[in-house]
C-alpha cells in the first residue's frame, strides 16, 4: 500500500480529528491520518516483479484544502477489500 500523510492546518482541527476517530470507535493515539493512493488486490506470487521503491518518501506539499473528509471502513471480501462509508464531514472554506 502507498499512502500520503495528512496534517491538519491548526490545533483545533487536530482535536476535531481525534474526536471523529474516537466517535468512529478508533484510538486517536494510534490513528495516522492519511490518504491511500495505491493498494494491491493480492500479494504477488514467486518471481513477480514488485513495485519499485518510491523516491519521493520525503516529499512535502503542495498544500490543498479538500471540500470534505470521508471516513471509510475497509472490510475484507472475496476478490479484495470493500470500503464502506462510515461518516462524512464537510469542511469550511478558507
Amino acid at each position: 500500500m502507498r499512502w500520503a500523510g495528512v496534517e491538519p492546518a491548526d490545533g483545533c482541527a487536530t482535536e476535531r480529528l481525534a474526536g471523529l476517530v474516537t466517535a468512529a470507535g478508533g484510538d486517536p493515539g494510534s490513528y495516522v491520518p492519511h490518504v491511500s493512493v495505491l493498494r494491491r488486490r493480492a500479494r504477488p506470487g514467486p518471481g513477480a516483479v514488485t513495485d519499485p521503491r518510491p523516491t519521493w518518501t520525503d516529499h512535502r506539499g503542495p498544500w490543498w484544502q479538500p471540500a470534505d473528509v470521508l471516513l471509510v471502513a475497509g472490510e475484507p471480501a472475496r476478490g479484495g477489500s470493500r470500503y464502506r462509508p462510515v461518516h462524512r464531514v464537510r469542511l469550511a472554506a478558507g
